[in-house]
């Protein structure tokens, strides 16, 4: 029998049940979680521990999960004991990215090298501080549209390896200096990190393609090629057609079920982490879960396929969900989606509401 992979990816990615129990475990597990929406990334880890939102983000605020621009430029949840070796593997990709844009902007290598002097100084004497304090310090506009110059500077000195995330101050997030909050570590050897950060994606988001692993990784065809073969030995491999997906066996306790439904956040891993999306949706639905420029919204998952998506609107102590459903499911599915939306709710100790 063929295996299902979405049923299979729904396991690895702990979706059908997990031996972590805490944040920074389930992250480390998953290597990465795209992050770029606060609330959403804490869902991710919230429902596939079936902890809080308060216990998720406890733990980015107490520096056991960080998030930071790494692998592709963009943000992400990871862990700390992974944080330095995935910069340094990645970071070179990213500045080749961003450099250019910023020389334009008149901010050349020398230029932001003092910057990074000045938001050291100013972290050091203040611990934490938001990006537009810091940009007080450097004698440039905090947050307004259009301008690239604050973003580009804080991806700098995270690339560097000079800044992590710090507690959020209400809405607002902060930065720490990385050194106060992650421990030196000796640095891994190309190779060593290659086979790393291989052997993490396929035993976490497999079955996967190699191209799958270049998109996530953001890494060069050559470097993957080069990690994949590494550790081919460790991992499964599923032939469909002339594609190869690769992959770990999932662990006992994750078993596949049937008729198992989830609402999963925006910017998930179950869609954004694969170049190839088709085995998870069709592509002329494609569309409607997210857009050409990368937006990627809630979506509501019947055995690992995306039946539709889903949206949240909080007042006071209630939270009510509303669906959109594009594909036909039985009443067990919309019964379970209930629950789901139950879940959510308790998730964040709110009282749900489902439209």
């Amino acid at each position: 029998m063929t295996p299902d992979i979405p049923a299979l990816r729904l396991a690895n990615q702990q979706l059908l049940g997990t031996l972590c129990t805490t944040p920074g475990q389930l992250v480390r597990h998953l290597g990465a979680i795209q992050a770029q929406d606060v609330a959403m990334s804490r869902w991710a880890v919230g429902v596939r521990l079936g902890t809080s939102e308060a216990i998720v983000a406890g733990a980015l605020d107490s520096g056991a999960v960080l998030r930071t621009h790494v692998l592709r430029p963009t943000w992400h949840l990871v862990a700390p004991e992974d944080i330095r070796w995935m910069l340094a593997l990645t970071a070179p990709h990213v500045k080749r990215l961003y450099l250019s844009t910023s020389k334009l902007l008149g901010m050349d290598a020398a230029t932001l090298t003092r910057y990074n002097k000045i938001i050291a100084k100013t972290l050091h004497k203040r611990r934490f501080c938001t990006r537009d304090e810091l940009m007080r310090e450097l004698k440039l506009p905090g947050t307004m549209p259009n301008d690239l110059r604050p973003s580009l500077v804080m991806m700098h000195a995270e690339q560097e390896a000079l800044v992590c995330s710090g507690p959020m101050r209400g809405k607002d997030i902060t930065y720490a200096l990385m050194d106060d909050i992650v421990p030196a570590c000796a640095p891994l050897a190309e190779d060593e990190a290659l086979a790393m950060l291989a052997h993490r994606y396929f035993a976490s988001h497999g079955p996967a393609t190699l191209s799958d692993f270049g998109w996530w990784s953001g890494l060069s065809v050559a470097k993957c090629k080069k990690a994949l073969q590494q550790i081919k030995h460790d991992l499964m491999m599923l032939p469909v057609g002339q594609t190869e997906y690769w992959y770990a066996d999932p662990v006992p306790t994750a078993k596949v079920k049937t008729d198992v439904v989830h609402l999963l956040p925006a910017f998930d891993e179950i869609l954004i982490s694969y170049k190839d999306r088709t085995p998870a949706i069709e592509t002329h639905h494609q569309p409607k879960a997210f857009t050409r420029n990368g937006i990627f919204k809630p979506v509501v998952t019947v055995n690992g396929k995306v039946a539709g998506t889903w949206k949240r609107t909080i007042k006071g102590n209630n939270v009510t969900i509303e669906t959109d459903l594009f594909v036909p499911v039985k009443k067990a599915h919309k019964t379970a989606i209930a629950s789901c939306v139950h879940q959510f709710g308790t998730y964040l100790d709110k009282q749900a509401i489902l439209q």
